[in-house]
């Protein structure tokens, strides 16, 4: 009997560091941290550019950052967990609780719906172009 309730509650433990840890890594994922040197950089790179270029830069940033919001909720989280945070679909799927198959599967489905999306975007800009 004894050893049951200890095997609940270690179970309980379990569950609760979990999704302490999910919880944890989706915050980090909203925000963003990036090194100074690294902003001063940028911003130094970009002010030797042609304002044409950087207008183009920041459209190209804003449209990966509508498509990654076009996601689903699990798809998009697996995406920031993989190239935010660098972690690999084994660490994924810990952070998560799921398979690490059900993390690839994940991620090649939100790279393929990327993938399409940027081709379409693509294709109409060059058919703009052409007009």
């Amino acid at each position: 009997m004894l050893a049951v309730q200890e095997e609940k509650r270690l179970a309980w433990l379990l569950s609760v560091a979990q999704h302490k840890l999910v919880d944890y890594y989706r915050q980090a994922g909203r925000r963003q941290h990036v090194p100074l040197e690294t902003m001063t950089d940028l911003l130094e790179a970009e002010a030797g550019l042609a304002p044409e270029a950087v207008a183009l830069r920041r459209e190209r940033h804003a449209d990966l950052h509508a498509a990654i919001q076009a996601l689903p909720a699990s798809q998009r989280e697996v995406v920031q967990l993989r190239f935010g945070r660098g972690l690999r679909c084994a660490e994924i799927a810990t952070v998560l609780g799921k398979r690490e198959g059900t993390v690839s599967i994940l991620l090649w489905r939100a790279l393929a719906f990327l993938r399409t999306r940027y081709w379409t975007h693509q294709e109409g800009s060059d058919r703009d172009a052409i007009r």
